[in-house]
């Protein structure tokens, strides 16, 4: 074996690890198992292809081309299966600028995206080129770029055809959504392990100081945008999920997490676990029933709590990381509301509309003042 083989062979391994490593907990399905070799093929495929490049500037590096396979095969199982990810990208692609993938497909266009359009994987590659490659920015019609999608395209359609129907991912997703502990299960998988987010989540954490945190990670999914249109982790679940609208609404609201002091009001005990606790925010002074479902709830009556909440289904649940404060006196709830409002306004104007309509007329009076 020559030493290019030999490299071409690890890098097929690592496309199958990558797979592997990025699959959800839950029920498997029939089709899982083929997936990991169809990376492998689809890597020495591609790698075959960038050999014929004569542009020898604009490549894939040896790790990304292994990240391509596994994304394009996982790519290949959302639209075989409808996972619903690729789905709810193009739907708000529709909505927001009337075409179901910019740069790849103009207004104009009457012809319904099918299967493995060359357009969708166009568009996919072309947007992970960006991320992965930054310092190579190839034009979203480079000729390399297009021979890429010539290669896969016919691959992948080939290899699902003969696949079941059935996903491990779609099961996954599919899953219970009663809770918002059941939603964020599904939210910080794709996040931080989906084929669309996964490499945004990296290059995220490596600009960290703490690195991959509980906090780090929330950030992360709940509020941050990305190259699919600046759409976030929040925004592409709420439009897989089979859920009512309404409950999509309120996915879409965890961009606005209610971060903010809180003191234990009472908590609701059911046998030997804590069903609820009703905390009140010190900022705005409002109620909030926080579903615990745990033994051993550390969050006792009086005690006051820094994090952060968000809305499921009537309900409110904890986000993030907490961290509690023993023996705060009422009388400093006034201190920690005034500084909340002057060193964090952005956030306490997402509950506090009073406040946030008072800011919202002073911008809009030194702006008429500055036009005069």
């Amino acid at each position: 074996m020559t030493d290019a083989e030999s490299a071409l062979r690890f890098m097929s391994v690592a496309a199958k690890e990558i797979l592997r490593a990025s699959r959800p907990s839950g029920t498997p399905a029939r089709a899982d198992k083929y997936l990991p070799n169809i990376a492998q093929d689809l890597q020495g495929l591609l790698g075959k292809c960038q050999r014929s490049f004569s542009d020898r500037s604009v490549v894939w590096s040896g790790e990304s081309l292994s990240e391509l396979a596994a994304v394009l095969v996982e790519l290949g199982e959302d639209l075989h299966t409808d996972c619903g990810l690729w789905r709810s990208l193009e739907n708000y692609n529709q909505e927001f600028f009337g075409t179901p993938l910019p740069l790849s497909i103009g207004t104009g266009s009457a012809d319904a995206l099918k299967g493995f359009d060359p357009r969708r994987i166009q568009h996919l590659i072309w947007t992970l080129w960006m991320e992965m490659e930054p310092e190579v920015c190839p034009s979203p019609n480079h000729t390399n770029l297009l021979q890429l999608v010539k290669v896969a395209g016919p691959f992948l359609t080939e290899r699902f055809t003969r696949l079941p129907g059935d996903s491990g991912v779609k099961n996954f997703l599919t899953g219970p959504s009663r809770y918002g502990w059941e939603i964020k299960r599904k939210l910080i998988w794709l996040g931080t392990k989906s084929y669309l987010f996964r490499w945004f989540f990296a290059k995220y954490v490596s600009k960290q100081d703490e690195g991959a945190t509980v906090g780090v990670t929330d950030d992360f999914v709940c509020q941050e945008s990305t190259a699919w249109s600046g759409l976030g982790a929040v925004d592409l679940l709420a439009g897989a999920l089979d859920v009512p609208a309404e409950d999509r609404a309120t996915l879409r609201t965890w961009y606005e997490r209610h971060a903010a002091f809180y003191r234990v009001m009472s908590r609701q005990e059911r046998g030997e676990e804590t069903e609820c606790i009703t905390v009140r925010n010190l900022v705005n002074g409002q109620p909030h029933m926080v579903r615990m479902n745990m033994p051993s709830c550390p969050f006792e009556t009086g005690m006051v709590v820094w994090g952060s909440l968000t809305p499921w289904r009537g309900e409110w649940y904890w986000s993030g990381k907490q961290r509690p404060y023993e023996n705060v006196p009422e009388h400093e709830e006034a201190t920690l509301r005034r500084e909340m409002l002057e060193r964090h306004p952005g956030i306490a104007y997402r509950y506090c509309p009073t406040e946030a309509a008072q800011a919202r007329a002073s911008n809009r009076k030194q702006h008429d003042e500055f036009v005069a």
